[in-house]
């Protein structure tokens, strides 16, 4: 039978590690395309489908990731949950930043 162990610590540290990325990029194009650095030459088209992954592209494998092991796996749920949602508002804020800066 085959079986897909789940390490709760190790993935609550790489969404936390995720999160704070995201946080990072947001902080970088917060203050417009002349503040946003290397950002600076995205389009808004390039804009707009970084903001469909965001939404939508990324959402999905990352949720299915997630619901696979929550609730089933006691330690997982437990070190995961939290991490997990403080992403989730994470890229909610960071596909935010980027419609400012670059409306569709």
């Amino acid at each position: 039978m085959w079986t897909c162990d789940v390490d709760g610590q190790r993935s609550a540290q790489t969404l936390e590690d995720a999160r704070k990325e995201v946080l990072r990029l947001t902080a970088a194009i917060a203050g417009g395309p002349q503040a946003a650095g290397p950002f600076g030459a995205i389009t808004p088209a390039t804009a707009t489908a970084a903001v469909d992954y965001l939404r939508n592209g990324l959402r999905e494998p990352l949720q299915s990731w997630y619901e696979y092991s929550f609730g089933f796996d006691p330690l997982f749920t437990w070190w995961v949950r939290v991490p997990y949602a403080e992403l989730n508002t994470a890229l909610d804020a960071y596909a935010d930043a980027i419609e400012k800066v670059w409306p569709r």
